[in-house]
């Protein structure tokens, strides 16, 4: 940010940070590669088991025969009783023979002539196998409305709901099932899928365990094999392995042996696994699941290409299921065949706009095209879909925080949780945001209930370490830092955390005491090295620091990020000539870096150096006009720190289409205040502060924006509330302008 947004770097700061910008990027790129692998995982985790579902429902029945609807003239009435009820077992019939499009014609031209709750189940029914969860919801959610003690519709609304990760409505549905004698087994086994999704393994046993012992008839292999999973989640071997055994394996069909097998691969008995995979290869070549099972086993074994030809043929078998066709642009994707998987999802949005596999598999096409922000796009479509998923919030606060839009990051966090997500990722998030915002007592209150889900994570300990750190709180800190080294012992850099609380205690010897043992341990680590010079300039031992570093450059001259440090050195020496020629080896060693850019024109413009500085912030802006931090940002170096808004006139107009958390919008607002738009910037200014009500910045430029305005009652109102929690700097010199005995 700017002189305003954020108070200049002291010397002791600028230390502070030296490797610090490396580690955040580094972590940055991962945490960016983890969102990506965490949209696959969850996707395929949940889809693998609703896919055995929707197999279920056409192997096992469906719908029952139809009863009477509960509210007067909900049924459109066009045909005749007998005629209704011989064209719905018709279309069950051709479900239950596979004839799918077949039956979606059927029922779809039934559909036209006679809206009832068992036809809308029908087409629910048929939009499953085609693999449009969309489409099945909608027609399941009218056959609920129609009916609303529909249990069948129920039952199956509740797969979707659990699949798509909206537990608070999959949890109401169980609720509705269990009051249902008939269907008490269903209501507690969905419960359990929901205490699974969750990650509340103790929940999902118990769940599994009463369905168990309520069910009628006795359990299912697919069910055995459930709880015997959940066990072996548990790290209970022995249960697992005896209620596998208690099934009788002779004249398995296709389905068994392939849940058998993915058991086997779950326990780590690859040899057991393979073995049914064979045998169901041999036995039942032609059945789509056996070949779309066998190619997420190979997908699993990162063995693309082969699972792409079984994906293939399982496609054609069944070329309208869609999660076929979702896997298959998965394993494309993964295999570097991004221009068949793009053809492919263009080919399943053809069929059908609305489908939701079709979107999610875009999202992943973007992510590993390198285009976040056409993978968050697609994500806000994915919302409009299914609105109560907490996973596409989940998702979309990590992307919007790795964009830098934090407003954003945390709107969306937030809803996930509102919605009933239970996963790590909003809790960490939200600590993300308040811990750039400078909110350190609540990003180590986030910090701590990821902790409480996952104790031993170590982002969520060194993170709540330097929250504490940064409060104040020294034994917090060490405690969450040494808890960190006991659990990862060979994580190193941990030592680093440990030498600040010695640095914030005094102890400038033992900082640079614990520095010197880990650049001996690493001396072919840049970040070792920049460790080691932090230390020393903490001694001040500045010539030393530049000695070391300078030694690491003739080790490794191609290093960009040891050029980067020694021009930090230099600067703090006051050694402008030196710092600016060290910084220009780092940019042209490391070019395409538009963060490395960033902070440079930011240390060029901290040191005086107003072309170099706007240099690099034209070439930041040139070389990524589509990322709207970057651009943002060079719009507001002209704006406030440059005082030329007219320079900044092109990079508003990005921002105004493009531009969508509270610092883009607040950047626009500040914009047309400069050129005296009051009205445009009042409109944009408010925009601001609806997605961040609590930043005082942006609420001191709207009491600015009053004052000016004329509207002087107000002005002072607002600046009285911020005064104090505004940085030093001249905007909290004009705002305390307002009330001259504010801050006093």
């Amino acid at each position: 940010m700017t002189a305003d947004k954020e108070e200049k770097k002291t010397n002791q700061e600028m230390i502070d940070s030296l490797g610090d910008e490396h580690y955040e990027a580094q972590e940055k790129k991962r945490r960016m590669k983890f969102a990506a692998f965490v949209i696959v995982l969850v996707i395929l985790g949940g889809f693998l088991l609703f896919f055995d579902n929707i197999l279920g429902y056409f192997t096992s029945g469906g719908a029952k025969g139809p009863g009477q609807i509960d509210k007067e003239g909900a049924r459109i009435y066009k045909i005749s009783d007998t005629e209704r009820q011989a064209t719905l077992a018709k279309i069950k019939k051709m479900i239950d023979e596979g004839k799918i499009d077949e039956a979606k014609v059927q029922i779809l031209n039934l559909l036209q002539k006679d809206v009832s709750p068992e036809a809308h189940f029908l087409a629910g029914t048929v939009y499953l196998r085609q693999g449009n969860i969309k489409g099945a919801y909608d027609h399941l959610k009218d056959a609920t409305r129609l009916k609303s003690n529909y249990i069948e519709a129920q039952q199956k609304l509740g797969e979707i709901y659990v699949m798509v990760g909206d537990y608070k409505a999959a949890t109401e549905t169980a609720s509705l099932l269990t009051k249902k004698p008939d269907y008490l087994s269903d209501g507690l086994l969905l419960e359990s899928e929901v205490a699974l999704g969750q990650g509340n393994l103790d929940l999902a046993l118990r769940k599994a365990q009463d369905a168990f012992s309520k069910s009628r008839g006795g359990a299912s292999t697919k069910h055995i094999v459930y709880l015997a999973n959940i066990y072996l989640q548990k790290g209970d071997r022995i249960n697992s392995a005896k209620l596998v055994k208690s099934i009788d394996q002779t004249g398995l069909d296709a389905e068994g042996l392939l849940i058998l097998a993915k058991y086997y691969l779950a326990a780590g008995d690859e040899g057991r696994a393979t073995s049914h995979f064979r045998d169901a290869l041999q036995r039942y070549p032609d059945n789509p699941e056996v070949q779309y099972t066998y190619g997420q086993y190979l997908f699993s074994r990162r063995k693309f290409p082969e699972a792409t030809v079984h994906y293939q043929k399982a496609l054609k078998a069944l070329p309208n299921v869609q999660i076929i066709a979702y896997h298959l642009g998965q394993s494309l994707l993964a295999a570097g065949e991004k221009a068949k998987a793009k053809a492919l999802i263009e080919t399943m949005l053809s069929k059908d706009p609305n489908n939701i596999l079709a979107w999610r598999l875009k999202t992943q096409y973007h992510l590993a095209s390198g285009e976040r922000r056409a993978a968050i796009e697609t994500l806000n479509q994915i919302k409009q879909y299914i609105p109560d998923a907490s996973a596409s919030y989940a998702l979309l606060s990590e992307l919007y925080l790795q964009d830098g839009v934090t407003s954003l990051a945390e709107i969306n966090a937030q809803k996930a949780l509102t919605l009933g997500d239970k996963s790590i990722s909003p809790q960490m998030v939200l600590g993300d945001v308040y811990f750039r915002r400078g909110q350190y007592d609540k990003a180590s209150a986030h910090y701590e209930k990821v902790l409480q889900l996952q104790p031993n994570n170590l982002a969520g300990l060194l993170q709540a370490g330097d929250a504490y750190l940064n409060l104040g709180q020294v034994d917090k800190a060490e405690a969450s830092y040494r808890k960190a080294m006991i659990i990862y012992p060979n994580v190193d850099f941990i030592q680093t955390k440990l030498a600040r609380i010695k640095a914030t205690r005094g102890d400038r010897a033992g900082v640079l005491a614990v520095a010197r043992q880990y650049f001996q341990n690493h001396q072919g680590d840049a970040k070792a090295v920049a460790e080691y010079a932090n230390a020393l300039a903490l001694n001040n031992q500045l010539d030393n620091a530049v000695e070391i570093v300078s030694k690491g450059i003739k080790k490794k001259p191609n290093d960009w990020f040891l050029h980067y440090v020694l021009g930090d050195l230099y600067l703090l020496k006051r050694d402008v000539n030196s710092a600016s020629q060290s910084y220009s080896r780092a940019a042209s060693l490391n070019p395409d870096d538009m963060n490395l850019a960033m902070n440079l024109a930011t240390r060029y413009n901290q040191a005086g150096m107003i072309r170099e500085a706007e240099a690099q912030y034209l070439r930041a802006y040139k070389r990524a006009p589509q990322n709207m931090p970057i651009v943002n940002e060079v719009a507001w170096y002209f704006i406030d720190t440059r005082n030329s808004p007219q320079q900044a006139k092109e990079m508003v107009e990005i921002l105004k289409i493009k531009g969508e958390g509270a610092n883009e919008k607040d950047t626009v607002g500040w914009y047309y205040f400069n050129i005296n738009d009051f009205k445009s910037a009042e409109y944009y200014l408010r925009e601001a502060l609806s997605l961040d009500t609590g930043n005082s910045i942006i609420r001191g430029h709207m009491a600015l924006l009053l004052a000016q305005t004329k509207r002087e009652k107000e002005a002072k109102a607002e600046a009285q509330i911020i005064i104090n929690n505004l940085p030093a700097g001249k905007l909290k010199d004009r705002v305390g302008a307002l009330v001259p005995k504010a801050g006093k």
